[in-house]
């Protein structure tokens, strides 16, 4: 059993990280995932998504809260073709795109498309000093 873990844990690895190259938020209207940035040259701007646009589905899934995106997104693999249904203004459109390797891009989009906070805190906040 110890063995089989750690051949699983060893494929997962040399897999990779799924990477989309978007930054989001929850949409109420249309419910889905709001795009709020679009890392250049990953695929999601190489397929041509846009700041707005609102993902409603990935290969007919529903995708309505950020919990179900990365659920979707553990269970796929850099490489894999996907179809998003996309609300772009008052248009829906199916765009094609292959997931990248998280491990492949630098910057804040390699930590899980969150801006990175500065190294030192203690200089934007003075305060975090005397706590420390």
């Amino acid at each position: 059993m110890r063995w089989v873990f750690i051949f699983v844990l060893a494929i997962s690895l040399l897999a990779g990280n799924p990477f989309m190259g978007i930054s989001y938020n929850e949409s109420k209207e249309p419910e889905g995932i709001a795009i709020t940035r679009v890392v250049d040259d990953s695929p999601a701007g190489i397929a041509g998504l846009e700041n707005g646009d609102v993902i409603l589905s990935i290969d007919g899934i529903p995708i309505h809260y950020r919990q179900e995106l990365s659920e979707f997104l553990e269970d796929r693999l850099p490489g894999d073709l996907l179809e998003l249904s996309v609300q772009r203004c008052t248009r829906t459109v199916k765009i094609p795109m292959i997931l990248g390797n998280r491990d492949d891009y630098t910057g804040s989009m390699k930590q899980g498309g969150r801006e990175i906070f500065p190294l030192d805190a203690a200089e934007i906040y003075p305060e975090w000093r005397a706590d420390s």
